[in-house]
């Protein structure tokens, strides 16, 4: 998906020109929108005729979103963040951060966080059979933050080994805080957690030590992940 950032410029120039009506029109114009303060009436006129073009093709492509401009509406669709070839990647480049950070490790142990965060922790497996000799167990995590969670494995098995715990995304980092809980009690060697996206709203004391894809959102933001089909697999906005 294309991302224009609004650009924030400062140019300097020494040079002094009388400005006509149109060249003030535009000069007082992009200070205002894009933070410019400029003397030289040909760079603004050629900033302009950028601005121009990407108006332009905005209007001609109106699926685009401006993820810091909060006040654009989406439609009830949502917009596309990742395509399924993107989050291919993304999954073997978090494979391959896992396998640099625990290369000495014999054992892992990995649990997927419910649904997502399951199928996640299978797709990131695959990767990590491919290109290591490391011993991984996969167990579920299921449940949720009022109710609890309980992880489908035997607790004392995660005694100094190595623990990674998988989600979709993290959002406040609510859901991940509690799903620590049960690995609380025994001495782990290390515990990680690695997500799909980051979406930096973070409420909690929560950090992903393995991360996708990170964007900064608004809480009234909201991203769903859909990984039920590798070849179809996707991440956009919706309504909250």
């Amino acid at each position: 998906m294309p991302y224009f950032p609004m650009p924030r410029i400062s140019v300097g120039l020494q040079r002094e020109h009388i400005f006509n009506s149109k060249q003030n029109c535009n000069c007082n114009f992009l200070r205002n929108y894009y933070n410019i303060y400029c003397t030289d009436w040909r760079m603004i006129n050629s900033v302009f005729a950028l601005h121009l073009r990407i108006k332009a093709y905005l209007d001609k492509n109106k699926s685009i979103y401006f993820l810091n401009k909060p006040h654009n509406k989406m439609n009830k669709v949502g917009c596309p963040i990742l395509t399924s070839h993107v989050i291919d990647k993304k999954i073997k480049r978090i494979a391959y951060e896992i396998y640099e950070k625990n290369c000495p490790e014999n054992y892992l142990f990995i649990g997927g966080l419910q649904k997502n965060g399951g199928i996640l922790s299978q797709r990131i497996i695959e990767y990590l059979e491919e290109i290591s000799d490391i011993q991984i167990t996969y167990f579920d995590i299921s449940g949720d933050p009022n109710k609890g969670f309980k992880a489908h494995i035997e607790i004392p098995k995660l005694e100094n080994q190595v623990l990674i715990i998988v989600d979709d995304v993290s959002n406040t980092g609510r859901t991940l805080a509690y799903a620590l809980a049960p690995f609380l009690q025994i001495a782990a060697k290390k515990i990680q957690i690695a997500v799909l996206i980051d979406r930096k709203y973070q409420c909690f004391p929560i950090a992903a030590d393995y991360v996708g894809y990170s964007l900064s959102t608004t809480f009234h933001e909201h991203i769903e992940v859909n990984l039920e089909s590798k070849e179809k697999s996707h991440a956009f906005f919706v309504e909250k």
